[in-house]
């Protein structure tokens, strides 16, 4: 990498032309109005008696020489100095993808093997996710959740790790017990035309079948369809009885997944269907997707720059407190 020293604005250097003309100025109003300086009464009585040619032309050319090197500093700094670092890579913009997330109460249902034992949808669901998200570095990801209502839990960012912390809020049954389907594609479809996305994507993952809602799935895929967002649709958990709590214990429940539906929705989108039936596949399926949707990405070129103006400015500065200090002390004028 090189490191390579240069000036945002160099014709600030012209300014330099207007230093003769101030010693001039400054000699013009000495010679004015005369007046005798001295640092000490000893030295002032020693210039008298002695009429030294040296030391006191000294200090009054080493006032102006403090003025001078002021106004040097703040035209360097104004100049700005800069320290360039480069030319290094960076990525171009990734995809914006939209992460739909059934949180019905079926979603509790715990025939989910992990390496821990057995855990609820949500719980692996959410896992799974948290993953996901961080290997997307370079994409925008939004969150809508769906039960017998939809909504957009959170818009799409880059900032993945606010991201996860609101996915760790997310419970079961905070959008409502039934499952509106239709109405959670309506929604993240909205959320992905807002954005003007040219490589739009939804990833679906439900364990049941539309039982809410006033938008039919295959109606909502429709329009997605004619935004050009692929879907990716994820039937999670078993069909047919599974254990789910209740006040007595776990309790086998019939729960229905409408795979069929899921398969239309994604084929007509230019998706693809997939199903998970404990978390070790769960996670394969977003490992593929990953691999399927990476962003395609072009190297660019820039220069990273960093400023240097501020130790000149700290240097005026101080030169400035050094003049004052003089000019009221050793350089104290006597007419």
């Amino acid at each position: 990498m090189l490191n390579i020293s240069e000036f945002a604005h160099p014709e600030t250097f012209l300014l330099l032309l207007i230093l003769p003309m101030l010693i001039l100025a400054w000699k013009w109003r000495s010679r004015s109005s005369p007046r005798l300086i001295f640092p000490y009464i000893r030295l002032a009585y020693k210039a008298v008696l002695q009429e030294s040619k040296n030391r006191l032309p000294l200090l009054c050319y080493t006032h102006e020489i403090l003025r001078c090197a002021i106004i040097i500093c703040l035209i360097i700094a104004a100049a700005r100095p800069q320290l360039s670092q480069g030319p290094q890579k960076i990525k171009s913009e990734g995809l914006d993808m939209m992460l739909v997330l059934d949180t019905s109460t079926s979603m509790l249902a715990k025939d989910l093997k992990t390496s821990q034992g057995q855990a609820n949808r949500l719980q692996v669901a959410k896992g799974v996710l948290n993953e996901f998200i961080q290997q997307r570095k370079d994409d925008r990801l939004g969150i809508t959740i769906f039960g017998a209502q939809a909504y957009a839990y959170t818009p799409l960012t880059i900032d993945h790790q606010v991201l996860l912390q609101y996915l760790e809020e997310v419970e079961v049954g905070m959008a409502g017990e039934a499952t509106a389907l239709g109405d959670a594609i309506g929604v993240a479809t909205n959320r992905l035309k807002e954005v003007k996305s040219h490589n739009p994507i939804m990833i679906l993952l439900t364990d049941g079948e539309n039982t809410a809602g006033s938008l039919s799935p295959l109606q909502a895929a429709e329009a997605a369809k004619a935004l050009r967002i692929r879907i990716y649709t994820v039937g999670v958990g078993s069909n047919g009885l599974v254990p789910f709590p209740t006040p007595m214990g776990d309790r086998p429940v019939q729960i229905r997944l409408d795979e069929k539906t899921l398969r239309m929705i994604a084929k007509s989108t230019g998706g693809r269907y997939f199903r998970a039936t404990d978390a070790a596949s769960l996670a394969k399926i977003y490992d593929m997707i990953d691999k399927l949707e990476k962003t395609e990405q072009e190297s660019e070129y820039y220069i990273q720059k960093e400023e240097l103006f501020a130790p000149w400015v700290w240097g005026a500065l101080l030169l400035l407190l050094l003049e004052l200090l003089f000019q009221f002390s050793i350089w104290k004028p006597i007419p």
